[in-house]
C-alpha cells in the first residue's frame, strides 16, 4: 500500500487507461469513449490509483444535478485485484465527495457485487432501490394511436408531482427514475422530463411512464422505459403490456427498462410479455453528504 498513488487523471493518460480498460467486459468498456470528457469535467473529478508506476485502478466521481453526485466508472485491473484496489479507490471518492460536495452520493452496483455491497455498508450509504434488467419487443398496434397513454407537457407539472408523491408510487419509485445507468432524484427532474416530451399518464392518471426514444444513437430502434409506477401495483401487468405498444406508436421496436425489483414484478414482465436480458438486479446505494468543509 506503502508504494500507491492515487492523483486525477491528465490527458496523456488516455494509453494507460485505454490498456485497463482493455480487460473490462471484454473489451467493451465505455470508459475509453468518454476518457476526455471525464478528464475535462469541471465539476467532478476523474481519479486514477498507481502502484509502484503501473495503472492498478481509477473511478470517477461525477455531478449529475444541484445536490447529486455520482460514483462509476470504478475499475480494477486484474493484475491487482484481490488487494484492495476498489477498496481504497471507493474511500478515496467518498472522502473526495465530502470535501467538495453537499446533497446526495449514491451508485449502482449488481447484485451479485457482494464486496462493493460491504464498501458501501462501510461507508455509510444504505441500499435504497433495487431493479431487474428487462426488454420487450414493441406490441403490434391495433391502430395507429398512442392508447391509453397520454403525453404530459410543463403544464401538467403540478398535477404530475402531486401524482408522483403519493406514498404508493413513492415505495415504487424510491423518488428516483433512471437514465443511462444512472439514478436521479425524480421530482427535480421532472420540469426537464415534461418540456422534453418523455413523460406520459396511462389510464387517466392511473400510471404514469418516463420514456427516452433517444437515448443511444447506435441503437435507433429502442425505447428506453426510465421509469414506470401505477397507484394500484396489481395494475403493474398492464402498464408494462401498454408500454410495447407505445413503443410501437413511437417508431421502436424492442423496449428496455430496469423496472424496480417489485416482488411480483418477475411475474408481471412475463405475463406482459417482457424477458429478464440479465438474471441478476441492480442496487442502487445512497448516503448524504453534508456541507464542504
Amino acid at each position: 500500500m506503502s508504494e500507491w498513488v492515487i492523483r486525477l487523471a491528465r490527458l496523456e493518460d488516455e494509453a494507460a487507461v485505454r490498456a485497463l480498460s482493455a480487460h473490462i467486459w471484454e473489451g467493451d468498456d465505455y470508459v475509453p469513449d468518454t476518457f476526455a470528457d471525464w478528464v475535462a469535467d469541471p465539476l467532478g473529478r476523474f481519479y486514477l490509483l498507481f502502484a509502484a508506476d503501473r495503472l492498478a485502478g481509477f473511478g470517477k466521481l461525477t455531478c449529475l444535478a444541484a445536490g447529486e453526485w455520482w460514483l462509476e466508472g470504478l475499475r480494477v485491473h486484474p493484475d491487482f485485484r484481490g488487494q484492495g484496489i476498489a477498496r481504497a479507490l471507493h474511500n478515496y471518492a467518498v472522502a473526495l465527495a465530502e470535501e467538495m460536495a453537499a446533497g446526495v452520493l449514491r451508485f449502482a452496483t449488481a447484485s451479485t457485487n457482494l464486496a462493493t455491497h460491504h464498501l458501501a455498508a462501510s461507508t455509510g450509504f444504505t441500499l435504497v432501490s433495487r431493479h431487474l434488467l428487462a426488454t420487450a419487443a414493441a406490441a403490434p398496434l391495433p391502430a395507429i394511436t398512442p392508447g391509453p397513454f397520454q403525453p404530459a407537457g410543463p403544464d401538467h407539472y403540478a398535477a404530475a408531482a402531486a401524482w408522483l408523491t403519493q406514498a404508493v408510487v413513492q415505495e415504487i419509485t424510491a423518488g428516483l427514475y433512471e437514465d443511462g445507468w444512472q439514478w436521479f432524484s425524480l421530482l427535480p427532474a421532472l420540469p426537464a422530463l415534461l418540456a422534453a416530451g418523455r413523460v406520459y399518464t396511462w389510464r387517466n392518471s392511473s400510471g404514469l411512464a418516463v420514456v427516452d426514444t433517444a437515448h443511444d444513437p447506435e441503437q435507433p430502434d429502442a425505447m428506453w422505459m426510465n421509469l414506470a409506477a401505477t397507484q394500484d401495483v396489481a395494475e403493474m401487468p398492464a402498464l408494462l403490456a401498454d408500454l410495447r405498444q407505445l413503443a410501437a406508436y413511437l417508431g421502436k421496436q424492442t423496449i428496455k427498462g430496469k423496472p424496480p425489483a417489485l416482488p411480483q414484478m418477475k411475474a408481471w414482465l412475463s405475463a406482459a410479455g417482457w424477458q429478464l436480458s440479465e438474471d441478476l438486479e441492480m442496487f442502487v446505494f445512497a448516503r448524504s453528504l453534508r456541507h464542504p468543509r
